[in-house]
């Protein structure tokens, strides 16, 4: 699927660590607002009124919790919905992330995503919001390798049998200027915009160009 401007009204992919899930109903959550002096190991212990939340972890990363979805915790890691930000990035642009949690559309960098499944088991969802019909997936498996492996995905256990990640499992990621993809014609990238773990090219590119439908 690629992100169209006439009919994508609302892209999120978020994290949860999955130990911090099924430990929930008996752990206490701390109670969070914008001006609280108590930081959060994880978005796990945000509770806020608010859907979406932006505060800094213990860990000293900034990041956007999601509290209401699927019972909350969730870390937002990717974000679009009008196309104000740009996503034809560099390798250094996704590496270190991009875009603004005031506008609402970024990319929190493969290196953050690195360090933080490096250090447990998370789960990704992804919720898209398309012809006014909300969709989801979910991957109780998912982590991304080191640059030196050129951020290479790895997810596991799929919910939906065809899934539009199954193709780009095991990939590693390409952009304009990284050329990383199986496509021996050129680079998946500067054919068809953004960036991501192309295979030969793609199946889904939720990087896409905003306001096209090209697939291939």
């Amino acid at each position: 699927v690629n992100v169209t401007k006439s009919s994508t009204n609302d892209l999120a992919v978020a994290l949860s660590y999955l130990q911090d899930r099924l430990d929930k109903d008996g752990v206490d959550s701390i109670q969070i607002s914008r001006a609280s002096p108590t930081l959060p190991e994880s978005c796990r212990d945000v509770i806020s009124s608010e859907d979406r939340l932006v505060v800094t972890l213990a860990s000293g990363l900034k990041v956007m919790c999601d509290t209401k979805t699927d019972g909350g915790g969730w870390i937002v890691i990717h974000r679009r919905f009008n196309g104000t930000v740009p996503f034809y990035n560099s390798w250094d642009e996704y590496r270190n992330g991009f875009g603004d949690y005031d506008i609402g559309e970024f990319y929190l960098g493969n290196e953050n995503l690195f360090k933080l499944t490096s250090r447990g088991r998370y789960e990704l969802r992804i919720d898209v919001e398309f012809n006014d019909k909300t969709h989801f997936f979910t991957y109780t498996g998912f982590r991304i390798l080191s640059e030196e492996e050129k951020y290479e995905l790895k997810i596991e256990n799929f919910t939906k049998i065809p899934d539009p990640l199954m193709s780009h499992n095991d990939m590693k990621f390409t952009t304009f200027d990284s050329d990383n993809d199986l496509y021996l014609d050129g680079n998946c990238a500067l054919a068809y915009g953004g960036a991501w773990w192309f295979n030969n090219c793609h199946w889904v590119n939720l990087n896409g160009e905003w306001g096209t439908t090209a697939y291939g």
